[in-house]
Order: structure tokens, then sequence, then C-alpha cells
């Protein structure tokens, strides 16, 4: 079973959502038991006058810029690349990332060549190249933040680079949406950037017979678009 799963949010606001955490209260001897709720991390703060982004927004933000940077720094040297040369890149990448523990974090300039390469993929394949907007929301998806995109902000091109990054570990990456309709429609087409790069794309439908071994050859591949009703 792939073991990386990527979620995408919808909303009005293009943001990094942080890791919820729990708020733990006293309870007085005698008191009423009630469950404490879980908060999370703020995006902005409050302030006199307006908002300004939370501390540890700022942070996440931050580590993205710098991530941006560098898969920029990596553009130009990708670009002359023959297209031969960009799968074998993919290759010796997938060697170094399959290697670590499962529970290891990706080494900075590992996560840097794989956005890039899955940048510079998809301009080849789709003629879409990632706004530096959406190497952002897919660093914060990368590092286990959520990414909120609103509609026509380009969640979908945004998740490429993510997935190519989970996909590499060689443990399996999950992509989920919200129908069938999608994840068809998303393994048809930016599933071609992963294909193109050497990677197995399969689907996972709510028409296969349990047990299939279409369902089965879904799951084992690289890459999976499945429902979030199939989970």
């Amino acid at each position: 079973m792939p073991l990386h799963v990527l979620a995408i949010l919808f909303s009005a606001v293009g943001a990094f959502r942080l890791p919820l955490r729990s708020s733990a209260r006293r309870i007085a001897p005698g008191a009423a038991r009630r469950v404490a709720p879980l908060g999370a991390a703020a995006i902005f703060e409050q302030k006199k006058g307006g908002a300004a982004l939370s501390g540890p927004a700022k942070k996440t933000l931050k580590a993205a810029e710098k991530h941006l940077a560098a898969v920029a720094a990596l553009e130009a040297g990708l670009e002359a690349r023959t297209d031969e040369e960009l799968r074998a890149e993919a290759s010796s990448l997938k060697s170094e990332l399959s290697a670590l523990a499962p529970d290891a974090e990706e080494p900075a300039d590992a996560r840097a060549r794989a956005f890039a390469l899955a940048r510079e993929a998809a301009w080849r394949v789709l003629r879409l190249r990632a706004y530096d907007v959406q190497i952002l929301g897919g660093y914060a998806m990368a590092t286990g933040e959520l990414a909120e995109m609103a509609t026509g902000e380009g969640k979908t091109l945004a998740a490429v680079a993510p997935t190519l990054l989970g996909a590499l570990r060689g443990r399996g990456a999950l992509v989920v949406t919200t129908n069938d309709y999608l994840a068809r429609r998303d393994a048809d087409s930016v599933g071609l950037v992963l294909r193109f790069l050497g990677l197995s794309v399969g689907l996972v439908e709510g028409t296969m017979d349990p047990g299939s071994d279409e369902r089965r050859d879904g799951y084992a591949a690289d890459v999976t678009y499945v429902s979030n009703a199939e989970l």
C-alpha cells in the first residue's frame, strides 16, 4: 500500500495551514469533564489595524521560499538536458531517496532536484510551467503541511512535484481526489508528466471489483490516483 498521501483542500484563500495541535486544559476537582478541542496553529494573527502572518506561518513560508530559490537555481541546467537525461536523473534520484529510512526526511537538495525535475517535465509534456506560488504550495504538502488553494489557483499542477518526490521514495504515492472523474482526469493528464519521468501511474475507481487485478495493479503503481471514497 502506498504510504505518501497528498491532500489538497478547497478554500477561498490560498495559504499554509499548519498541523493541528492539542490544547489541554486543567480540570478542577469535581468539575464537569470536557473534551479539550483541537486547535489549529493560526495562519494570521489579529493585530490593531488588520492581520499579519503568525510566527509559525512565517517560518513555513521562509523555508518554502528558500526551497523555491533552490529549485529556480536548477532550472537552466535541466532545460539543457535531453528527455533521456531527465529520466536518468529521476532514476538516480529514486536510488538515493529509496535508500533512506522510511521515517527519514529527504535532504533539502534532493527535494529541490525533484521539484525542478517535475517543473521541467511538466513544461515539456503539457507546456505548463508551475508558478512560484504552486512550488510553494507543493513544498507545504511535501513537508507534511496542508496547502489550501482556491478554485483556479492550480491545485492539480501544484501537486505534481510533491507527488514525484513521494513516489521517488520507492514506497508509492497516493493522490486523493473528491471523485472518480477527477481521479481519472488527473491520471490521464498530469499523470503523463510522471510517466515521462519513468514512473508507473495507476488509477483506482469505485466501479472496479474488490480484489480484482485491475484494482491491485492500480495500488501497486508508483503513483495511484484515487477518490477519498475508496479510502
